[in-house]
């Protein structure tokens, strides 16, 4: 099994989304690079130099290119030109919150209004909304994991080990994170949907759940079913890198949103401009875009 890196940070809003925007165009965004065996040494060393030469911590070797009081342009460009001279694949995943956030509004709806028609026939179900209280930078992270694992499969066409590296995060979106990997490598991963009954004149309650499972015999399949994905929690210097590319990229998109008037976030248009555009990969570029377009008024 061929091992690969995935090297990730967010940007943009971030959260649950059962609050709606903050303003028109929103997004959340997980963007990062793809860190192949013969690269790692090169970039350690590179991340190493950066740090002895930049960081302004005295305890620890990572920061971060918006930690810096001066020299954020100059950190930016030797890690440009670090990712263009090695020619190392950029990856992310980009989802407007506002389309996830009218989503859950939808789901919330028809969920209270089964709720209240079963009731009139006398049964009570659970109001249970968790499943459809999506985390954006989860859904954001599934984006970028399913293109860089995507892009490595169709390359390599062997089974791949795909260990996430990623910055600081907590333990429920790391959970998330964990679960966004489970998701892409198996068709039957999803939880059942779950609910419970309950009878007001016998008083009984009744627990029930749906699932789906699949059965595929594509070989393309199989080696994604015997491909896996961890997820790693990194305290170094490396994390420059994917912090610089998220930074970066958020800043160009915020951009193209407003002149685009909130046009696909994950197309070739999106990134038309961005310095390392050619670096990107845009395998299944407009899925995100086409489940959750932004809406309009």
């Amino acid at each position: 099994m061929i091992e690969i890196e995935f090297h990730c940070d967010e940007a943009g809003r971030l959260g649950y989304i059962d609050q709606p925007e903050n303003y028109r165009g929103e997004f959340t965004l997980v963007a990062g690079i793809i860190v192949e065996k013969h690269n790692k040494s090169p970039i350690s060393n590179f991340c190493d130099y950066l740090s002895n030469r930049f960081n302004q911590s005295n305890t620890n070797s990572k920061f971060h290119v918006t930690d810096l009081e001066s020299n954020r342009e100059s950190v930016r460009n030797e890690v440009f030109n670090l990712l263009k001279s090695n020619n190392i694949p950029i990856v992310y995943g980009a989802n407007y919150f506002q389309a996830l956030h009218l989503d859950f509004a939808k789901q919330k709806q028809i969920n209270l209004d089964s709720v209240r028609k079963m009731k009139s026939q006398g049964i009570g179900l659970s109001k249970n909304l968790s499943m459809f209280k999506k985390n954006a930078q989860a859904e954001a992270f599934y984006n970028f994991y399913a293109k860089a694992m995507g892009i490595s499969l169709e390359i390599f066409n062997q089974p791949i080990l795909g260990l996430v590296k990623t910055d600081k995060i907590d333990s429920k979106v790391h959970e998330y994170y964990v679960e966004s990997v489970d998701r892409f490598h198996s068709l039957n991963s999803r939880h059942p949907l779950k609910g419970r009954r309950y009878d007001y004149q016998t008083k009984e309650v009744d627990n029930f759940g749906v699932s789906v499972n699949l059965q595929i015999d594509d070989p393309k399949y199989r080696i994604l079913f015997e491909s896996r994905g961890e997820v790693e929690i990194i305290d170094s210097s490396v994390s420059i890198l994917s912090d610089v590319v998220a930074n970066s990229l958020n800043h160009h998109l915020l951009s193209y949103v407003k002149r685009s008037n909130c046009g696909a976030l994950n197309g070739y248009e999106a990134i038309d401009g961005y310095p390392l555009a050619d670096q990107i990969i845009v395998a299944g570029q407009k899925s995100m875009d086409l489940i959750y377009p932004y809406p309009v008024a």
